[in-house]
């Protein structure tokens, strides 16, 4: 099938409330978007699917924003025109993924798209064949680091962090209303209508390397504690020997 004609044409969809997640705070970065929606000309205050976009513009825009984050892979960061090409549509309700391995030689990044395509299947028995819809995963972009070191590892597992936050939006402010209370109380919506609002800022993860360096650290107190005791007991024995 052409790239062009995986898109077939989609039935119109409701119009819904306009929302900018900017304006209401919940992200602190603007969202690429895989979607045009424009003002709904009947209904004030809504929005209106418009079309989808190319896909080969949203890269671009990946792109730039990679840049800007300062995540952009050294070696390279290429997009997979034989799939994405000539002009073809980013296909609807499609899942961004991130893949994180090493290869041949330094780390990869695959970004990948998940999405309900129409696959031609044909039964050998009866001899005949249609078309059915399957979810499938195709390649989008790849990404690449000559390094192939833990921090290496570390790098570009932040690069595909920020491929997430670039397509669904920075999480890293959890709102007080979905806490949950540890002291054994009934879980519940917080915070009540009388109560503060002010978002609770997330704990920050250590990085793999953060990790890897505190188990070291750890490792190496056990040893020299190891030794220590080693040592007083060798000395407990010479003591009882001389008396």
């Amino acid at each position: 099938m052409h790239p062009k004609q995986r898109n077939e044409r989609q039935p119109e969809r409701k119009p819904v409330a306009a929302f900018d997640h900017r304006k209401e705070g919940l992200n602190n970065m603007p969202i690429i978007e895989t979607e045009i929606w424009k003002p709904n000309p009947d209904t004030p205050r809504t929005i209106i699917f418009d079309r989808h976009r190319v896909a080969q513009d949203i890269f671009k825009e990946l792109e730039k924003h990679l840049k800007s984050d300062g995540r952009l892979p050294d070696e390279y960061f290429i997009f997979d025109g034989h799939s994405w090409g000539n002009g073809a549509l980013f296909p609807k309700d499609a899942e961004i993924l991130c893949s994180t391995n090493y290869g041949c030689e330094g780390v990869y990044l695959d970004i990948l798209v998940r999405y309900e395509k129409d696959v031609y299947e044909y039964n050998r028995e009866s001899e005949t064949g249609g078309w059915e819809k399957r979810m499938v995963t195709e390649s989008f972009a790849t990404g690449k680091t000559l390094g192939d070191s833990i921090d290496d590892l570390d790098k570009m597992n932040l690069v595909a962090s920020s491929v997430t936050a670039a397509f669904y939006g920075s999480k890293a402010e959890v709102y007080a209303r979905y806490a949950r209370v540890e002291s054994g109380e009934q879980p519940r919506l917080y915070p009540l209508p009388h109560e503060e609002t002010a978002p609770i800022a997330a704990k920050p993860k250590p990085s793999l390397t953060d990790r890897l360096q505190e188990a070291g650290e750890k490792a190496k107190s056990q040893d020299a504690q190891n030794n220590a005791t080693s040592h007083s007991g060798r000395k407990g024995k010479a003591n009882q020997c001389q008396i």
